[in-house]
């Protein structure tokens, strides 16, 4: 799997949109991610559909400075954790992998914001075991007073503990006096063992690409079936809310279901009801919702097949339909979070609340299913 990061200075010319297809038709990346793109959401969408990518993500640049966008495929999950102009944090899940964190920035161009920008970044992971990697630019030259040991860059100015972080280059190439970087903790080396960072020049621009070369495959060996994205436990202590539904064309019963697991795959909690009449996808998230909020919880992940009903919750652009109330009611309830993030999923991540959906709408779901899970969910958990 291929992952490209790319500092465009810009998207609004034909000569960086055609270094852009060129990246695309090399690499076929299963995820681009852009900075500096100096465009609003409109326009990059049209680019990305003409890349043939499913799924996005946008920070809008601030007049005419700054800019990310996250693009990505069906192939791979990706949860938004946090953002803001240098940084879209996120969970990656890769088939039935295990999920890892990928931070995707921009640096501070200017020296006064460099500290606080890299402070925020040690805080994120503060005291996580999890594997992360920090790619893109990081508008980091390293001039003689940027430097450690000769050629390498002081870390502990970033204040990254314990972590031991290596840019994925070897011997005296380590840390090299560029702005874009692929940098990883640890433990995502452990992960991905065979990744290798790749640098070239493009159009009198530098990105990064990225080679996952571990041996996950989008199809099984020896095999031209595709294997479909199977869902993934959430980060340490957050907790994924898949949301479900289900619906009789011909009777108009329907049933509607949000189960509540985490990091482990447990269901911790859950909640199902029929006979829904409307609003029928948002009401299953806002009931999601209200159950972590009445547990506590403070990290949640909601996952539903619905992908405009995502991309509206994310965006907080409601729609014009009856739907909206319930949507604008879900913003409201999520601000008690300390994060909380919307994200699309294929069906196969959403077996287990679809089977709990549809069961609800026949008035079959066992009462104690969140206690007690019957042999059904279970195959599906």
């Amino acid at each position: 799997m291929a992952c490209v990061s790319w500092n465009a200075r810009g998207l609004g010319t034909h000569k960086t949109i055609r270094a852009l297809n060129n990246l695309m038709y090399k690499y076929k990346p299963k995820i681009v991610f852009l900075s500096e793109t100096k465009q609003k959401m409109k326009k990059l969408e049209k680019l990305r559909k003409k890349c043939k990518f499913e799924n996005s993500f946008y920070v809008d640049p601030v007049e005419s400075a700054g800019g990310l966008a996250l693009w990505w495929d069906n192939d791979v999950q990706i949860s938004i954790l946090y953002s803001d102009k240098n940084v879209i944090d996120s969970s990656i899940s890769i088939t039935s992998e295990a999920p890892w964190f990928c931070s995707f920035i921009y640096g501070p161009p200017y020296r006064e914001e460099k500290r606080d920008f890299w402070e925020k970044m040690s805080s994120l992971r503060e005291n996580s075991n999890n594997p992360w990697c920090i790619m893109g630019d990081s508008n980091i030259v390293l001039n003689q007073e940027d430097k450690f040991g000769g050629n390498l860059y002081d870390l502990a100015q970033a204040n990254w503990g314990a972590f031991t972080w290596t840019n994925l280059r070897a011997d005296d190439d380590a840390i090299m006096e560029r702005l874009d970087r692929i940098v990883v903790n640890s433990v995502w080396l452990n992960f991905f063992s065979k990744a290798v960072g790749i640098s070239e020049p493009a159009i009198e621009k530098a990105f990064l690409e990225f080679h996952n070369l571990s041996e996950t495959t989008n199809n099984v060996a020896g095999s031209n079936t595709p294997q479909h994205p199977a869902w993934t436990p959430p980060p340490t202590n957050w907790v994924k809310i898949n949301c479900s539904i289900s619906v009789d064309k011909f009777s108009g019963s329907t049933g509607a279901a949000a189960m509540l697991r985490n990091s482990h795959g447990c269901i911790i909690d859950g909640i199902s009801k029929n006979d829904v009449f409307s609003s029928l996808d948002a009401s299953s998230i806002r009931m999601g919702v209200e159950s972590a909020r009445n547990l506590g919880i403070r990290n949640i992940i909601i996952e539903s097949n619905n992908k405009d009903l995502m991309k509206r919750l994310q965006s907080k652009l409601f729609s014009s339909w009856s739907s909206a109330a319930v949507e604008k009611d879900i913003i409201d309830r999520i601000s008690v979070f300390n994060s909380c993030s919307f994200c699309f999923v294929p069906s196969s991540c959403n077996l287990a609340a679809k089977w709990v959906a549809r069961m609800s709408r026949t008035n079959s779901c066992p009462v104690n299913w969140v206690c007690h899970n019957p042999p059904e969910l279970q195959l599906l958990l």
